[in-house]
């Protein structure tokens, strides 16, 4: 291209839309020699950016503002099968190869992608992507080592959940690595956009595809900013990084000779024990578990690190809730066992009610030991229900909530863009028990009050056939007695939910306190038994009924517009935004991605001719059936669902059922062609650490 070819094709448009348009724009601002210059190089820009186009990736590409799912990513689902496949084998010491790149066009790297060895054969590395561009997202590599020469035990690898717990271990040592070495002398040296990366775990024990492990070997899931000099490789810089710093990672995490193991099983066993309390809950009539000595506190109300203070109070069981229960490595763990029913939990403002809430929201989930919670457990089917103003509702039947309102919508079968605090809390209760939900946990701050509650004389005011909601407080027993789902409810204005209650507990500045008798002493003391009954006749889901929703192939029609993951509690699904915000069981930045690549699953199987005729329910039972099916040691199920990605990437980590649907449950585009009566049940598919 020279200057007048620019001018030519330029003249009369005044927009930015092509690279064109931008090369005149900056010529503008030009010398006459600075022009010719940055005209040849514009030159070989256009000749890598061909390179971002997918069948030319060996020319490269380097266009910054080029983005990777739409230069790597096709949109065909084709499925990652397991176990994760080699690719194409290379051959050469890829030393000498990155060293011989010293200088060449940044494309240049795009020659690396599959299969190589290092140190003598024992290490394989594996370029699943190359970045196009330095500025663009890092590239994607693995690194496997044979168990012949990794040496993990065996009874690290099988049951489950001794797998997730030790693939847990080696993501986190291998994570803490990496972070002292960018904040020490040595990974200095490579610049802060050239070194290698892993997910960062978080505080909670999730099954993750980040380091996978099976009786014949240990894999990790990395990335690498490649070093560049400008646009040009840096092959020195790129050599030791391959040559000299990730040999002795390896050496250092993925050999359990490296490790102390009495270390390594105390993390994998403190994971065990926690499994097996949550596992004994329901045995013991239970639906939560709370350790003496727990530290409840967090550090911020951003953060899911203990608050480590002098201060800070332990937790404490009163005594006649002790509970004793047998674990297979700790031995016996004493602690507050809250029974099945009803639960409500008072005290002043600032005494702990939400502070224990959170712990048990949060008890489905196995924690980092440390954590202070380890010991803090609850049923797998535990769901939080709070009030969600703004959001959407797609034909749902909240008529044992709110019956017919006057704008002429029933509550048989309700949907609308902009639901209201009742409603949308109404919603996030009878989608929780279309799911399985057993228990739910609620507090009364972030609730809608007139869902909540009633008072007399508001009800002699406003007449009952002028109201459309039967408040909480009258169907919080029949949830126990007729379907057997529990409620745990911090309550601080209403007493009313105390008469309710099989157990009333008091936070007293941290302490908790069983106020049960008292509070039924002070109830009966003022003529205050019970609230008024109500029909419950009228009301199927009393009798165990629950409309189920079969799923629209409209749902997953997605235009042309990409799926995008932004953090922890959003989704760009084509033009739609799903707004997790509020789903406060949703953990960690692995298990959005997860749900993102479900979505992809889910629009693959409506893509056909034939629409699966399935309940929201049973199309998410169909994919956790797929996974708990699987007896392969070291599977994790999360491949078989990696967007639009053909390698195995290590960013994703297991939701439950339970959050998935919330994000289905939000979706703009959710299409409901018709009900289906079925009996309620307590969700079976927990998660894949069994």
């Amino acid at each position: 291209m020279k200057y007048n070819d620019y001018k030519r094709n330029t003249r009369g448009n005044n927009s930015l839309s092509s690279l064109s348009d931008y090369a005149h724009n900056i010529k503008k601002k030009m010398g006459p020699k600075s022009t010719s210059r940055w005209g040849r190089k514009l030159d070989k820009e256009s000749t890598h950016n061909f390179g971002n186009i997918t069948g030319n990736e060996d020319i490269g590409g380097c266009n910054p503002e080029y983005k990777f799912p739409e230069s790597f990513f096709d949109e065909q689902d084709d499925g990652y099968f397991w176990p994760p496949m080699s690719t194409m084998k290379k051959t050469g010491d890829l030393y000498k190869v990155l060293r011989g790149k010293e200088g060449a066009p940044y494309g240049n790297y795009k020659s690396l992608l599959g299969e190589w060895t290092i140190e003598n054969g024992t290490i394989a590395v594996t370029f699943d992507r190359i970045q196009s561009d330095p500025f663009a997202p890092p590239s994607n590599f693995r690194v496997r080592i044979s168990q012949n020469e990794a040496n993990f035990p065996h009874d690290l690898i099988v049951p489950k959940i001794r797998n997730v717990a030790s693939r847990d271990y080696i993501a986190r040592g291998i994570s803490d690595y990496l972070s002292n070495l960018e904040s020490g002398q040595p990974f200095k040296s490579f610049g802060k956009k050239k070194g290698f990366h892993i997910t960062t775990p978080s505080q909670y024990v999730l099954d993750r595809k980040s380091v996978i492990l099976t009786p014949d070997f240990v894999e990790a899931r990395l990335y690498v900013d490649m070093p560049a000099h400008g646009r040009r490789i840096d092959g020195r810089q790129a050599a030791r990084l391959f040559g000299d710093l990730l040999p002795k990672l390896c050496k250092k995490l993925l050999y359990f000779e490296s490790y102390e193991g009495n270390k390594f099983y105390k993390h994998v066993e403190c994971l065990e024990d926690q499994q097996c309390l949550r596992n004994s809950l329901e045995s013991l009539g239970l639906v939560a578990f709370v350790a003496n000595g727990s530290i409840l506190p967090r550090h911020s109300g951003t953060s899911h690190k203990p608050l480590k203070s002098p201060d800070v109070k332990l937790f404490k069981s009163p005594e006649n809730l002790e509970v004793t229960i047998k674990t297979p490595n700790r031995g016996d763990v004493v602690g507050m066992g809250i029974k099945a029913g009803v639960t409500v939990i008072v005290g002043g403002g600032y005494h702990g009610k939400t502070t224990l809430l959170e712990a048990l929201q949060l008890g489905v989930y196995n924690k980092v030991p440390g954590d202070g919670r380890e010991f803090v457990v609850t049923s797998p089917n535990c769901v939080k229900i709070r009030a969600e103003d703004g959001r959407s509702v797609n034909r749902l039947d909240i008529s044992t909530f709110i019956g017919n309102l006057p704008n002429g919508k029933s509550g048989t079968d309700f949907s609308t863009k902009d639901a209201s605090g009742s409603t949308s809390q109404a919603a996030g209760i009878m989608e929780s028990l279309e799911m399985g939900a057993d228990l739910l946990l609620i507090d009364e701050d972030i609730s809608a009050s007139n869902f909540m509650y009633r008072d007399q004389l508001m009800d002699e005011l406003v007449s009952k056939d002028k109201e459309p909601i039967t408040p909480f407080l009258s169907l919080v027993r029949p949830f126990y007695d007729k379907l057997k789902v529990s409620t745990i409810l911090v309550s601080g204005s209403c007493g009313l939910f105390t008469t309710q209650a099989d157990l009333v507990l008091q936070m007293d500045e941290y302490e908790c306190l069983d106020v049960t008798e008292k509070s039924k002493h002070l109830a009966s003391k003022r003529g205050i038994d019970s609230v008024p009954k109500i029909n419950l006749d009228p009301l199927k889901l009393f009798n165990g009924s629950i409309k189920s929703r079969l799923i629209g192939k409209s749902t997953f029609a997605r235009p042309a517009r990409k799926v995008k993951q932004r953090g922890l509690d959003k989704i760009s699904y084509g033009a739609d935004d799903i707004d997790l915000r509020l789903v406060e069981q949703l953990v960690e930045v692995g298990q959005t991605c997860t749900i993102t690549n479900i979505l992809m699953y889910l629009e693959d199987l409506y893509r056909g001719p034939q629409e699966p005729k399935r309940t929201l329910r049973e199309l998410l039972e169909f994919l956790y059936d797929k996974w708990n099916t699987n007896a392969q040691v070291g599977f994790t199920g999360l491949d078989q669902v990696n967007g639009f990605r053909h390698f195995p990437a290590g960013d994703c980590s297991m939701p439950r059922i339970f959050e998935v649907a919330a994000a289905i449950n939000r979706m703009g585009t959710l299409a409901v062609t018709d009900f289906v009566e079925s009996e309620y049940r307590p969700q079976q598919k927990y998660s894949l650490t069994d």
